[in-house]
């Protein structure tokens, strides 16, 4: 069953299952489209270079020295340029002194000045920032902004120009407001319930091949319901072009309203007081619920305090209890303006206490609760930002839905129990969240921009859930039958979401990106308070970009965190905090290098006893942060990873070599930048360094010769379709011409056929230049134009398994491949969570021992190798078998179970030799070694045999790279031995053990579970 991804903006969850129970699916599509396509966007270096090259730049590093830069290619114009602190020689206020620096130091870039209206100055404890945005013949510029960062005594560290100075066009429009609603509705597949056009029209510029074309737009409003679902609303944000009709932009998105304001009067003469309580699920409705006050709720026409004790004006023997206070006013249903309200009675002169617990339901009282307490939290990191000290509508018990929540930029929704899943304003996290959608974009208007980005506002609004519970999860007790699902974790023994390899452009998952990288964040500083509170400081940096422009802005948002946490204005120099920050975004992939781009041809083969020379094409974004390019490598079955340096040898070429290694030797390898931190980015191929199931390296085979290989030209070659235990009820394997599939990209409901970045399943076989045409592939689709999830791997796995191939009288046997494998496709749920696994048997298919398993996404052609006699002993009776998977892997205690999108093809399955087989220094030196069992749950055994006395040493790791064991055995004699590593305090999860003897060093993962 496929399940695709929710795209309301503000909505929480797009439900992935759990492995007790499969779970709500939401079967919606993404009504969205982009203007921007790119979901990986690099710089071209080229093109920055030139740019750096002018002598606009350049003359303005001979005046002010160490300043980097990172170029809109489109444009021409730094979009975000800084180095060490620029004074700016004249009086003024931060306004002034903005409008001086852009006057007199940045004349050579040509801003259109004339048009520039400023926006807003604020300033942090650190930084001024000063906003301007552009107005062309009097029309707002969509995504404009010039901005300018300030220490607090005048000095700029920091511009970004995002203004147009080439804009030229007409401004009345060609088409009518009312022929431009068909266009905003177009592909809209939901009950459409009203439309309003802007008044005003707007320049949207779009960007292209190196230029922008700018569009004059309507902005349009378009209220909608799902046809199948009425519970999921939506509020589009469409931009039309004005002269041709052309929808261009369309975003589910947070819609801001004005909020009431009802504080009430809270200062009455003394008489009695009451306090009230209620109530509440505080973290799950599976735990008890736990009697608390009801902060500035309503009763007898005033306001309690945060406490939830009121002072009532006179003596009256009963007063009215309303949900609601001066943040939040709760209702009932979907659009009912009907609260809850309980009359409390027998009140006497002094203290009372009222319980709304046996009068009011806990999905209300718990509700009303969590925002409060949410609203409160916020206004410790916002001191002086009031725009949320307004009455909040929280509608709760809407009985148009289950098993979901939203913000919808007017108020906060909650669905009643059901569908196995219960009410979510009884999960506190829950609550946190969706208020958090409104922080997030409050916040920005407040300073004149808009919170664009869709993936970040998923993952600020999980940062803000997780900055009041200090939990790293969110959901957890969401389904009636299992305390334990949760929908996201970023705990350290979850698996983190890294970029580029996890980006998939969907919001929630692309949104774990950043919102990891802040919980590690907390990790690294050891508070969860301490990272709120840098967390809260960049917003005044107000980054963010469309969607499609992730790349770029969580990029801005780690400079945004160094020049925080900076102390001299200079993050060139090192901030208190930088290993920390860097740290914990380099987990999630963001570096400074994140936009560097790396371009590397892997080689496939080797002479032996010749260095093998490899190559990569480097160019950066900021330079400065640079370190060292490397390949690193192993040869054979060692798992000792060795690092070559790779060298500029002219321009932006990078050259290294490994050392020659003898006939019959495999290699891998990968190649990568590391950052003046030490942190790895840009590797490639993408994933290679992960520490528990990569993507699997490029492999260099030495000396090997090709003995007989499988195109599936002939369609069959006795290939066999299906294994005894196989289960997939659609996406079986079959052989033949594979029709390609297509992700929506735009948005607009149909498959972007064509589209090279929107391909899912493989368009052709790996060697179409040679004639061949065919290859195997799980499924095809009637038509190309079919959406994605037509024929794709459903409700388990399939396998193929090869004819037999005789290996007796081989010396060294060799096989290669080439496999497509795709299980993240934009658009598709659960990305990331399903397996690709290769086998071998040399007893036709009796028994199978494991090869490759990985369930990296990698949407090409990627080359496996391995040697036979690394795995088995060769025979006449060997079999090779593929199996690609829609299902959850076994015993890895993940609550991700459920439908994906799976595409799999396997192509040119080649056997080689070579004349001998060269054994690795560790088969050298260790005759015997096994770790079990695995996996495992008080402890690890390792078993192992020496040929000479060695030191041992066995280190256990955490997904982390921290260690959690270690323990010198000191010298062990030769022979045969046993080591225990105890496991019963460990947290379930996947981990690393480091097994050391002298020069001996393997590395294996190891599962824990409870």
């Amino acid at each position: 069953m496929k399940q695709c991804y929710l795209t309301v903006a503000a909505c929480l969850f797009a439900f992935i299952g759990n492995a007790a129970n499969d779970g709500p699916r939401d079967q919606s599509r993404s009504m969205d489209v982009r203007y921007v396509r790119a979901q990986q966007h690099q710089p071209n270096e080229a093109i920055q270079a030139n740019l750096r090259q002018a002598d606009v730049w350049q003359s303005f590093l001979q005046k002010h020295g160490a300043w980097y830069v990172v170029y809109d290619e489109n444009n021409q114009m730094p979009h975000r340029a800084f180095g060490q602190p620029i004074p700016v020689p004249v009086p003024g206020d931060p306004r002034e002194k903005a409008m001086y620096f852009i006057q007199h130091e940045l004349q050579g870039f040509h801003i259109p000045v004339a048009d520039l209206e400023f926006l807003e100055f604020h300033s942090s404890g650190k930084y001024h920032y000063v906003n301007f945005r552009q107005r062309y013949k009097g029309l707002p510029v969509r995504n404009s902004r010039l901005t300018l960062k300030m220490t607090l005594d005048g000095r700029v560290v920091m511009f970004g120009l995002d203004v147009f100075n080439h804009i030229s066009m007409p401004v009345v429009p060609s088409v009518s407001k009312d022929a431009s609603i068909s266009s905003a509705t177009e592909g809209i597949q939901r009950s459409i319930e009203s439309t309003e056009v802007s008044p005003d029209l707007e320049i949207l510029p779009v960007p292209g091949d190196g230029s922008y074309s700018f569009h004059l737009v309507y902005n349009t409003t378009v209220h909608a319901r799902n046809e199948d679902d009425a519970s999921v609303p939506a509020i589009y944000d469409v931009l039309v072009d004005a002269n041709t009709g052309k929808l261009l932009s369309r975003k589910d998105r947070v819609r801001q309203y004005a909020h009431m304001n009802d504080k009430g009067d809270n200062t009455p003469s003394p008489y009695s007081t009451v306090t009230v309580q209620g109530e509440v699920s505080v973290t799950s409705p599976h735990d008890a619920a736990q009697m608390l006050p009801m902060p500035y709720v309503e009763i007898g026409g005033v306001n309690a305090d945060v406490n939830g004790v009121a002072t009532l004006p006179s003596d009256p023997a009963s007063a009215t209890v309303n949900l609601k206070g001066p943040y939040a006013v709760v209702y009932v249903g979907a659009s009912g303006t009907t609260g809850y309200s309980y009359n409390a009675t027998g009140l006497t002169t002094g203290s009372n206490t009222v319980d709304l617990t046996s009068n009011i339901i806990t999905e209300a009282i718990s509700g009303y609760y969590h925002t409060n307490i949410i609203h409160d939290y916020m206004r410790t990191k916002f001191t002086s930002f009031t725009d949320m000290d307004t009455q909040l509508p929280v509608r709760v018990q809407r009985t148009d839905g289950n098993c979901n929540a939203f913000y919808d930029g007017a108020s906060i929704n909650f669905y009643v129990t059901g569908n196995n899943c219960y009410a979510l304003s009884m999960l506190g996290d829950v609550v946190y969240h969706e208020y958090g959608h409104g922080i997030n974009d409050n916040y920005y208007q407040s300073k004149g921009s808009f919170f664009a980005n869709g993936a970040m506002n998923e993952g600020y609004a999980d940062v803000w859930a997780i900055g009041v519970t200090e939990l790293p999860y969110i959901g957890k007790g969401t389904y009636q039958d299992d305390a334990a699902a949760l929908f996201r974790c970023y705990a350290p023994e979850c698996e983190p979401k890294v970029y580029p390899k996890d980006l998939i452009g969907e919001v929630h998952a692309d949104g774990e990106i950043i919102a990891g990288a802040w919980y590690d964040v907390a990790l690294n500083f050891g508070s969860v308070q301490d990272m709120m509170d840098l967390f809260s400081a960049t917003f005044n940096g107000l980054a963010t970009g469309p969607d499609g422009t992730e790349g770029d802005v969580y990029t801005e948002i780690l400079i945004d965190a160094l020049q925080e946490d900076d102390d001299n204005g200079d993050i060139t120099d090192g901030t208190p905090r930088a290993l920390d920050i860097v740290n914990a975004f380099a987990r999630h992939g963001i570096t400074l290098l994140s936009n560097a781009t790396l371009l590397h041809t892997d080689l496939t083969s080797a002479t032996p006893a010749t260095p093998i020379t490899i190559t990569a094409d480097i160019t950066f974004t900021y330079a400065w942060a640079f370190q060292n390019a490397y390949c690193w490598y192993t040869v054979n079955e060692s798992s000792t990873l060795k690092s070559v340096a790779l060298t500029n040898s002219g321009g932006s070429t990078y050259t290294g070599q490994i050392p020659a290694q003898p006939d019959g030797s495999l290699v891998r390898y990968y190649v990568g930048l590391e950052d003046i931190y030490n942190k790895i980015a840009a590797v490639q191929p993408v994933g290679a360094d992960k520490a528990v199931f990569p993507n699997i390296p490029y492999f260099v085979t030495v000396g090997f010769t090709k003995q007989q290989y499988e195109d599936f030209d002939d369609f069959s070659g006795n290939w066999v379709v299906g294994a005894s235990d196989d289960n997939a009820t659609t996406g079986l394997w079959t052989i033949d011409i594979p029709i390609p599939s297509y992700a929506d990209l735009d948005g607009d409901g149909n498959p972007d056929v064509g589209d090279p970045d929107a391909l899912v399943q493989v368009d052709d076989d790996y060697t179409p230049a040679s004639g061949a045409i065919a290859c195997a592939f799980t499924g095809n689709a009637n038509s190309s134009s079919d959406a994605i999830g037509t024929n794709d791997v459903d409700g388990g796995k399939t396998s193929i398994i090869s004819p037999v191939w005789d290996l007796t009288g081989m010396t060294n046997p060799l096989f290669t491949w080439r496999r497509w494998y795709v299980n993240g496709p934009v658009g598709g749920a659960n990305p990331g969570n399903d397996w690709w696994q290769a086998f071998i048997s040399t007893d036709d298919g009796n028994t199978w021992t494991k090869i490759e398993e990985t369930n990296a996404q990698d949407r090409s052609w990627r080359r496996f190798a391995f040697r036979v006699r690394d795995y088995v002993t060769p025979s006449a009776q060997v079999k090779l078998k593929f199996v690609a998977s829609d299902s959850l892997h076994p015993n890895q205690g993940l609550n991700l179970d459920g439908g994906s999108i799976v595409e799999a093809a396997l192509d040119d399955i080649e056997l080689w030799e070579a004349g001998n087989y060269p054994l690795g220094k560790e088969e050298q030196e260790l005759i015997r070694y096994k770790v079990f069992p695995n996996p495992a749950t008080t402890e690890v055994g390792v078993d192992f045999e020496l040929q000479r006395p060695e030191p041992v040493r066995v280190t256990l790791m955490n997904n982390l790279g921290q260690e959690v064991y270690s323990h010198d055995f000191g010298s062990m004699s030769t022979g045969a031995h046993h080591v225990t590593v105890p496991t019963d305090d460990l947290a379930p999860g996947m981990y690393m053990l480091l097994f050391e003897a002298g020069n001996i060093r393997k590395g294996e993962k190891v599962t824990l579970m409870k």
